[in-house]
C-alpha cells in the first residue's frame, strides 16, 4: 500500500521532469539575455569587495538564487547547462511541495492528477519554468513552504509562527511577486480567528438593528468595500488613490485595535505577532542590511494600472489558455479548432465545477465569515488564482508575459484535477475516459511543440544562439580586432555569456545590468554595433537600414526605435554622432556595423 502511494506521485513527477528537462536542455531554443545576465551575475557575485543583495542593483530581485549557484558556476565557467540544471532542481522541489500541499488540502487523487497536467504545461509555461530567472522558482518554493506552514496544526506554535514570518520575508526578498502569498496568509489567519468571528458578528448586529440589513448582505457589502479600496489603492495614481489608501490603512488599523480589544488571548496574540515579525526581519535581513549600512533604499515605482477592455480581452485570449495547457487562439493552427473549442469548454466546466463544489467555503470568503481549518484548501487555491489574475490584468508590463501569471498555473492544474477527481469518483468510467482523452490531447500538442523546439535548437538557421552563428560572429570580431560594442538587449548578454565574456556588448536600450562591464564594452577605439539578429522578433529591421552604409542610416534606425517608446541609454545618440563608419556586413544572422571614434 505504501509503495502504491509513493508511485502515485513518483510517476507523474518523473513524467513532468522528463518533459521539462527536455525543454531545459534544449536551451538554444529559449536562452535569452535575462537568463544570461543571471548567469553572469552568479559568476561575478562578489563585486566591489562586498556581497550585493539585489540582483543588478534592482529594488525587487533578491540575490538568493545567484548565491546558491555561484560556487558551481565558479568551477564550471559560463555554462548554460549548469544554470538549467539548477532550474530543474528548483522545479523538482516545487513539484514535491505542490504534491504534499495539494494532498493535505484536497486529497491525493487531486494532487496526482494535477501533477500530470503540470507535466503537460503549455509551451510558454514550459519555457518560463525551465529558465533560471532570478526570482521565479526559489520564491515560489518558499511560498509553497509558507502555505504548508499555514496548514499545519497548532503544535509547536511559536516555531510555526516564526517560520511563517521568515519564509514570507525571504520570499519577498527574492521577488515582490510573492506579496500574493502574504495577502493569502493574512486573510486565512484573520478569517480563521475567533476575534474576527466576534467583530463580524458585531458589525452584522449593528447593521441589522440600525439599518435593517440582512446579515449576509452586510457581510458582502463589507467585502465589496474592502475589495474596492484595495484595488483603487494600487491601480490608480490620482487623488482618489491616496484617499483610498488612507481609508484602507485606517480600516486595517481599526481591525487590529478591535482584535486586541475583544480578544481573550492578548498575550498569545502579541507573542505570535512578535514571532512572525522576528522571523520576517530575519528573512528580510539582507535587504535591511543593505539599507542600514549602505543606504540602498528601495524606490518602488507604481506598477499597477487600471485594466482596460483590451488588456482583459488579451489576457483571456492569450494567457488564460496557456495556464490550463491549451495553445492560445493565436496558435490554434497547432490544434484543430474543434478540439480547441472542446478543450476550452471542458476547462471552463472544470472551473465552474470547482467553484460549485467548493461553494460553501468560497461563500464564507466573499461574506467574510469565519472559516474553519477544512475550508482552507479551496480558499487558498482560489485566492492565489484570483489575486494573480487581477494583478496580471493591472500590471503595467505587457500582458503577454506568462511569468507574471505563473502563480496561477499550478492552481489551474489543481482546479482541473479536483473537478476530474470528483467526476471519476461519481461516474468512474466516464471520468476516466474524459481525463484520458484530455491527457492524450495535451500530450499530442506537447509532442508537436517539442518537435519545434528540436528544430529551433539544432536545425533552424535563424537561431541567434546556434553554434554556427556564434562561431561566425566570434571569428569576424576577432579578425577585425573588435572586443566590444553595442547590441539590442535581447542579444547583448547572450553574446557576452556564450563567448565567455571575451566579447562584451552593452545594450543600446537603457536596461543596465553591469555598469562595469558596460564601460569595458565601450572602451575600444573601434566598436561593433549589432542590429538584429535579422530574424529576431524583438528587433525587426527597419526599412531605413536597407542598403545604407552611413552613420546617418544607423542614426535614423535608432531614432525610429526611440520614437516607438523604447528608452535608449543616455547619451547614446550623441555618442553615435561622433563615430565614423568602417564597414557593414551580414555575419550569420547578425547585421554587424563597425564604427570608430576617429571621425
Amino acid at each position: 500500500m505504501k509503495l502504491k502511494k509513493i508511485l502515485i506521485f513518483v510517476l507523474p513527477i518523473a513524467f513532468a521532469m522528463m518533459i521539462h528537462g527536455f525543454v531545459a536542455l534544449h536551451w538554444r531554443y529559449s536562452f535569452n539575455s535575462d537568463e544570461a545576465a543571471v548567469g553572469m551575475r552568479s559568476f561575478h557575485l562578489v563585486e566591489n569587495g562586498r556581497l550585493e543583495v539585489s540582483a543588478f542593483r534592482k529594488d525587487y530581485y533578491g540575490d538568493l538564487p545567484q548565491i546558491i549557484q555561484a560556487p558551481v558556476l565558479r568551477l564550471t565557467g559560463h555554462n548554460v547547462v549548469v544554470i538549467r540544471i539548477f532550474a530543474l532542481i528548483y522545479l523538482l522541489l516545487f513539484f514535491i511541495l505542490h504534491a504534499i500541499l495539494t494532498t493535505r488540502l484536497l486529497g491525493a487523487r487531486t494532487a496526482a492528477i494535477s501533477l500530470v497536467f503540470m507535466a503537460l504545461a503549455s509551451l510558454p509555461i514550459l519555457t518560463d519554468t525551465t529558465m533560471f530567472y532570478f526570482f521565479l522558482w526559489p520564491a515560489l518554493n518558499l511560498a509553497a513552504l509558507l502555505c504548508l506552514t499555514i496548514t499545519c496544526s497548532d503544535r509547536f506554535r511559536h516555531l510555526r509562527q516564526f517560520l511563517i514570518g521568515f519564509l514570507l520575508g525571504l520570499a519577498l526578498w527574492c521577488t515582490g511577486q510573492t506579496y500574493i502569498y502574504g495577502l493569502v496568509t493574512g486573510i486565512i489567519f484573520l478569517l480563521g480567528s475567533e476575534e474576527w468571528e466576534k467583530i463580524s458578528a458585531s458589525i452584522v448586529d449593528y447593521a441589522g438593528k440600525t439599518f435593517g440589513i440582512p446579515a449576509k448582505i452586510t457581510r458582502f457589502i463589507v467585502f465589496a468595500v474592502i475589495l474596492f479600496l484595495f484595488l483603487h489603492s494600487f491601480i490608480s495614481n490620482d487623488h482618489g488613490c491616496h484617499v483610498a489608501r488612507k481609508v484602507l490603512l485606517a480600516f486595517v488599523a481599526g481591525i487590529g485595535i478591535a482584535i486586541l480589544t475583544v480578544s481573550r488571548r492578548k498575550k498569545s496574540l502579541v507573542a505570535g505577532g512578535s514571532n512572525i515579525l522576528l522571523g520576517f526581519v530575519l528573512g528580510m535581513s539582507p535587504r535591511i542590511y543593505d539599507v542600514v549600512f549602505f543606504g540602498n533604499v528601495p524606490h518602488h515605482k507604481g506598477v499597477f494600472v487600471m485594466p482596460t477592455d483590451g488588456r482583459v480581452s488579451e489576457f483571456i485570449r492569450n494567457i488564460l489558455p496557456f495556464l490550463f495547457g491549451a495553445p492560445s487562439p493565436l496558435e490554434m493552427g497547432m490544434m484543430p479548432g474543434i478540439l480547441w473549442t472542446f478543450f476550452a469548454a471542458v476547462m471552463a466546466g472544470c472551473f465552474i465545477a470547482f467553484v460549485w463544489g467548493q461553494r460553501a467555503p468560497l461563500m464564507k470568503l466573499v461574506t467574510l465569515s469565519h472559516i474553519d481549518r477544512q475550508d482552507r484548501g479551496a480558499i487558498i487555491f482560489m485566492l492565489l488564482f484570483v489575486i494573480t489574475v487581477l494583478a496580471n490584468l493591472c500590471y503595467f508590463f505587457p500582458v503577454l508575459c506568462t511569468r507574471y501569471a505563473i502563480v496561477a498555473w499550478p492552481v489551474a492544474a489543481v482546479i482541473v484535477a479536483f473537478s476530474l477527481s470528483r467526476l471519476i469518483q461519481r461516474y468512474r468510467k466516464a471520468g476516466i475516459v474524459l481525463a484520458a482523452f484530455l491527457v492524450i490531447l495535451l500530450f499530442q500538442q506537447r509532442f508537436k511543440e517539442l518537435s519545434q523546439i528540436v528544430y529551433a535548437s539544432h536545425v533552424s538557421p535563424d537561431n541567434k544562439c546556434a553554434q554556427s552563428n556564434m562561431d561566425q560572429l566570434q571569428d569576424f570580431l576577432s579578425k577585425h580586432g573588435i572586443d566590444g560594442g553595442y547590441a539590442g538587449f535581447w542579444q547583448a548578454y547572450v553574446i557576452n555569456f556564450l563567448t565567455q565574456e571575451k566579447y562584451l556588448f552593452a545594450p543600446w536600450e537603457n536596461y543596465r545590468r553591469y555598469p562595469g562591464l558596460e564601460r569595458k564594452a565601450q572602451s575600444g577605439s573601434s566598436l561593433a554595433y549589432l542590429v538584429g539578429p535579422l530574424t529576431d522578433f524583438t528587433d525587426v529591421v527597419s526599412p531605413r537600414l536597407a542598403g545604407g552604409t552611413s552613420v546617418e542610416t544607423l542614426l535614423n534606425y535608432y531614432q525610429e526605435i526611440r520614437e516607438t517608446g523604447t528608452p535608449l541609454r543616455p547619451g547614446f545618440i550623441e555618442h553615435l554622432q561622433k563615430q565614423k563608419i568602417i564597414m557593414r556586413q551580414t555575419v550569420g544572422v547578425f547585421d554587424v556595423w563597425i564604427l570608430t571614434n576617429d571621425r
